[in-house]
């Protein structure tokens, strides 16, 4: 995707030739602003607003399982938004601010917002857990630009990518002048 551009995906073979592009400046649906993380969804769970459309079953794959999803991270909408894989809009995921990527570990997805949180998605796409929430939705927080002393434990400042380990860990990095990276313990 082109995040700093024209704010379109581009589809490409294996092989690299072109397909199609999709999505584009905009609100509206299938339309992004500043497109980052991409990620094919298998987990076959559908969002509320597409389980309220009864217009439109969501795909299936050749067995009749649902089809895998492309989910967008549109981060100056403050949501994800998931497409079919010919470019199709689906749906949205709303509840995020600036969403970045995500990460997928026993159908619990992580992502994270720079707006200082990371989000948890379960595999109906509903928000479960906002974690380490600052609670300060400015995106370009001040203390980006602070030594490390001056970070609060527990809290998040700009976090930019988020990941599992296989024990379902999570660690997040955030976009701070001196680095910050946390680990945040799975307990149950």
């Amino acid at each position: 995707g082109d995040g700093y551009g024209s704010y379109y995906i581009n589809q490409y073979t294996a092989k690299g030739e072109y397909i199609r592009s999709f999505g584009g400046r905009g609100s509206e649906p299938g339309q992004l602003l500043e497109p980052h993380g991409i990620w094919l969804d298998t987990r076959g769970g559908t969002t509320a607003s597409q389980a309220a459309r009864s217009t439109k079953p969501p795909p299936t794959g050749p067995t009749g399982a649902s089809a895998p999803v492309l989910v967008v991270a549109d981060r100056r909408n403050n949501r994800l938004q998931r497409f079919s894989l010919d470019g199709t809009h689906l749906d949205f995921i709303p509840g995020f601010r600036l969403p970045c990527h995500f990460d997928q570990h026993e159908g619990l997805l992580v992502v994270p917002d720079l707006h200082g949180r990371v989000t948890l998605v379960d595999s109906h796409n509903t928000a479960v857990a906002h974690l380490g929430d600052s609670g300060d939705p400015n995106w370009n927080n001040p203390l980006r630009r602070e030594p490390r002393e001056k970070f609060i434990p527990g809290r998040f400042i700009c976090p930019h990518g988020a990941c599992f380990d296989r024990d379902g860990n999570i660690y997040v990095v955030e976009w701070v002048e001196v680095g910050r990276v946390t680990k945040l313990r799975k307990v149950a």
